[in-house]
């Protein structure tokens, strides 16, 4: 049986099996990657704001993952917020929420 474009459903099912394989294989990690490191874990969204505005203020750019999870939790704050640096700003992050007061709520297990 051939398709209207000519494909025969074995060159179709062929096709779609290479697409598959390629949107799902394992990707080698390009040389250098970025490697990002949890810095914050609260439910607290006062201190992520002020965490996100003291890492903005600094120039550090970080990523706060997990803020829209309150759609699927209910908005009853069960989820904790991660705030994430680059590993090279790790210690320049770590030092500017200390100085600001915040270093008890720095993650232990980060570099």
């Amino acid at each position: 049986m051939v398709t209207s474009m000519g494909l025969s459903v074995a060159g179709l099912i062929a096709v779609i099996a290479l697409l598959l394989w390629l949107m799902l294989r394992p990707r080698r990690e390009a040389e250098g990657g970025a490697r990002l490191c949890e810095i914050v874990r609260t439910n607290n969204a006062v201190l992520i704001s002020a965490v996100e505005s003291i890492l903005a203020q600094a120039q550090i750019p970080h990523v706060v993952l997990d803020q829209n999870m309150s759609v699927l939790e209910g908005s009853l704050g069960v989820l904790p917020r991660r705030v994430l640096v680059h590993q090279c700003c790790v210690a320049a992050a770590r030092g500017i929420l200390s100085e600001a007061g915040l270093g008890h709520e720095l993650r232990i297990d980060a570099p």
